[in-house]
């Protein structure tokens, strides 16, 4: 099946998205000295005039698309 078209704000979204960090990937507590269950997220304060953005096409599981990506802005 072809993957559904995604657009660049919902690529910046997902990239900037609270990311819960849990299981074995627990968070180690420099102050506590335990490791604990945290969230990591990405904010953007403020916004450069040009931006590079480089559109990679692969799937979450790793595979490559075979078929073209469209990207609309």
């Amino acid at each position: 099946p072809k993957p559904e078209l995604k657009t660049l704000k919902w690529a910046i979204s997902q990239f900037a998205s609270v990311e819960r960090i849990v299981g074995e990937d627990k968070y180690f507590c420099e102050t506590c000295h335990h490791y604990t269950e945290a969230e990591r997220s990405l904010l953007f304060d403020k916004t450069p005039e040009v931006i590079t953005i480089h559109l990679k096409c692969f799937a979450a599981n790793g595979s490559e698309y075979v078929s073209s990506t469209d990207f609309y802005a």
